[in-house]
């Protein structure tokens, strides 16, 4: 359920760039146990990663699940790190702190105690079997959009319109 070809994807820019290192936002999401202990955790783990820096966190969101909806409402957050490692490193360091928190893949958009998810990265779109970034559902999602709007340092104009144009659209019920 990905948006139509023609939607422009935002693309981080860099700021003050440093060699061999990218900026990246990430959604976190929890919505078994404790939620915000989950995210405070995850975020943790996150600043933990060597060659990973954690530059900015938004604040927490509760929101509706999307595609299943029968299960608990989420805790959300983005996160803005920095990082000397590519894309695909990350996510299997990220994957690594989901198992370790107890997530288990067994219902796709199913209750999870945490979700973390690579929403933008410096750099290229990127389209493999396991990641594709920017991530499919990053415009259907209103909070990450609203704080990837906050984190609007790190984006060109053109992205903030499309992000704002996203968001009249989710008002309107065009999307989630």
């Amino acid at each position: 359920m990905g948006l139509a070809d023609d939607v422009p994807w935002p693309v981080i820019r860099g700021g003050k760039k440093v060699r061999g290192r990218a900026m990246a936002a990430l959604s976190l999401g929890a919505n078994l146990g404790d939620g915000r202990a989950a995210l405070a955790e995850a975020a943790e783990r996150i600043g933990a990663i060597a060659g990973v820096a954690l530059l900015r966190s938004s604040c927490i969101h509760i929101t509706a699940p999307l595609l299943v909806e029968n299960q608990p409402k989420f805790f959300n957050r983005c996160l803005l790190i920095e990082t000397s490692l590519g894309a695909e490193d990350l996510l299997s360091r990220l994957q690594a702190i989901e198992l370790a928190m107890g997530r288990v893949r067994e219902e796709r958009y199913g209750p999870r105690p945490i979700d973390i998810d690579i929403l933008l990265f410096e750099g290229p779109a990127i389209a493999t079997h396991r990641l594709s970034v920017p991530h499919p559902q990053l415009l259907r999602r209103r909070f990450c959009i609203e704080e990837l709007a906050d984190f609007k340092i790190f984006l060109a104009a053109e992205d903030e319109a499309v992000m704002e144009q996203q968001l009249e659209k989710i008002e309107e019920g065009e999307f989630f």
